[in-house]
This record gives C-alpha cells, sequence and structure tokens, in this order.
C-alpha cells in the first residue's frame, strides 16, 4: 500500500474512513460506487464492525489532500468502527 497523505483526514471520529473517488467521465461510475459501498457495508456487518455510506463530507479538503486527476472526485465515504 503506497501513502497518498501524510495527514491524518479522518472526517469523523473512527478507527478507519473509506472513501470512494469515483471517475465522473464514465457513465457506470456512480453504480460501481454504490455497488462497492454495499459490500463495505455487508463486510463489515458479518465481521462485527459498524459503518454507513456518507455523502456529506468535505470534498474540497479531500480533493486537496488526496489530488484526484481532473474527473475524479471523492464520491462516498464509510467510517468504519467498533459497534458499541
Amino acid at each position: 500500500m503506497i501513502p497518498v497523505n501524510d495527514g491524518d483526514m479522518h472526517p469523523a471520529d473512527v478507527p478507519v474512513c473509506l472513501i470512494l473517488v469515483t471517475d465522473t467521465a464514465e457513465p457506470w461510475a456512480a453504480m460501481d460506487a454504490g455497488i462497492v459501498s454495499q459490500n463495505i457495508s455487508l463486510f463489515c456487518s458479518g465481521t462485527g464492525l459498524a459503518t454507513y455510506p456518507r455523502a456529506s463530507m468535505n470534498k474540497n479538503v479531500l480533493a486537496k489532500a488526496l489530488k484526484p486527476t481532473s474527473p475524479q472526485t471523492p464520491t462516498l465515504c464509510h467510517p468504519v468502527g467498533y459497534k458499541k
């Protein structure tokens, strides 16, 4: 795994936050993000972790940190942690 950024960019107080970035030039990008999002949710549910998909995030801050190419944009995020 190659680090993209040295900073801590967690949008929530959780151990891990998965950021789904889509290439908006691709016609099925949103559907693909939805499929990946569902798989993340299913995995977490099956392993005792907690998550939920979020579209609300500071996309400008994330884009600055991740440095995506022109048609790429942060689409969804999944904060992942332990169930309380």
